[in-house]
């Protein structure tokens, strides 16, 4: 499974112009006040997230809430925040199934912005998930679905002529090889249950 980065603080941010840096582990600084003008609102917004980001499962319940809201309305960023604070244990314990369900939801969501080439929107973290089973069975018909999104999406960003390591931070490379493993294996289970004579 690839390493999950915190994007909440980054993602919110961005939205409001604050950055924040993370170096090794270390605790950043508290965000400092953003360039342009934010709303009190926003601004408690940010610093929940950053506090959640920091390891603070309060401020991460705290979120939650808002992004289940969005999620349901078709947003995929904030299904996908939801997957990876499933994922990383950040509300209270980790839960593959729940992260599976809103990674999918993200991607489902997604999908059809990954041409631009901006980044997967959570296939990636659903297809991995189930082909290893991590969230239950295991079910590689569904993880090819999955992958063939962000490989695909891949494709088409190198194709457009963007930078290779910008596509590549995008949309995990390594989708394609685990995309024609599975096949492979899909392939395998098929002729080894394919009875004799047919």
């Amino acid at each position: 499974m690839p390493n999950r980065t915190s994007m909440t603080t980054l993602i919110v941010g961005l939205a409001l112009g604050v950055s924040t840096l993370h170096c090794g582990g270390a605790t950043s600084p508290p965000p400092e006040p953003p360039k342009k003008k934010v709303s009190a609102e926003d601004m408690d917004l940010f610093r929940r997230s950053f506090a959640c980001d920091q390891g603070s499962v309060e401020a991460c319940k705290t979120l939650a809430p808002g992004y289940e809201k969005e999620c349901g309305q078709g947003e995929w960023v904030p299904c996908h925040l939801l997957g990876t604070l499933w994922a990383d244990g950040r509300l209270g314990e980790k839960r593959p199934d729940m992260s599976l369900k809103y990674y999918s939801l993200a991607c489902d969501a997604g999908a059809e912005k990954m041409a631009g080439g901006t980044q997967d929107p959570g296939c990636w973290n659903a297809g991995m998930m189930l082909a290893s089973g991590e969230a239950g069975e295991q079910d590689l018909a569904k993880a090819t679905v999955y992958l063939e999104r962000t490989c695909k999406a891949h494709q088409l960003c190198a194709e457009q002529g963007q930078d290779v390591s910008r596509c590549a931070k995008a949309f995990n490379p390594e989708s394609c090889v685990e995309l024609e493993k599975i096949r492979k294996d899909l392939e395998q289970a098929g002729e080894e249950g394919a009875e004799p004579g047919n």
